[in-house]
């Protein structure tokens, strides 16, 4: 017969997988998000940088289009930054989530094995660690991404300047 006990504590690290899953989910659309931006900041920049070798070095548009260049430069690597903070995030979330597994396995183990009761609760507690660095690396995100979008719009007016000078209207 099986002990109920047993398979109640196989509970919490059952929750504990759905909840890092649902954790995962976000991360990993944000992580999508940020590659999707670097990829935009690089593809940008290699066209402008494909029109700069067609241009004259005194051409109206060559310092602006040297400064846009920069600037997207720096948003790649500032975006980049961002995505390796959330890969590593979700690294950890995995990690738990292979450590409630794990666990799981210990308690199940513990029926045949007493020995394994004191390896799950280790493995559930190095778990919990995961999460918990893996979230505080999610937040650390959070809390600098606002720089990269401030930077962004403090720029505008400068980007635009290109699309005004080939179109010849003022902005």
């Amino acid at each position: 017969m099986i002990d109920t006990s047993v398979m109640s504590a196989m509970l919490t690290p059952a929750i504990m997988i759905s909840a890092c899953g649902l954790l995962c989910l976000a991360q990993f659309a944000r992580y999508t998000t940020l590659i999707g931006r670097a990829r935009g900041f690089n593809h940008e920049r290699y066209n402008l940088m494909r029109q700069l070798r067609q241009l004259d070095e005194h051409h109206a548009e060559t310092a602006m289009i040297k400064g846009r260049v920069e600037a997207l430069s720096y948003q790649a690597q500032r975006v980049i930054v961002h995505a390796r903070l959330i890969r590593d995030a979700l690294v950890l979330l995995v990690s738990c989530i292979m450590l409630m597994i794990i666990t799981s396995l210990l308690i199940a183990g513990s029926l045949l094995l007493p020995a394994c009761s004191p390896a799950a609760f280790i493995s559930f507690i190095m778990g919990l660690l995961c999460i918990l660095a893996g979230m505080s690396l999610v937040l650390w995100e959070m809390l600098i991404s606002l720089s990269l979008i401030c930077y962004e719009t403090s720029h505008v007016e400068t980007f635009g300047a290109i699309d005004q000078l080939r179109s010849g209207s003022p902005m």
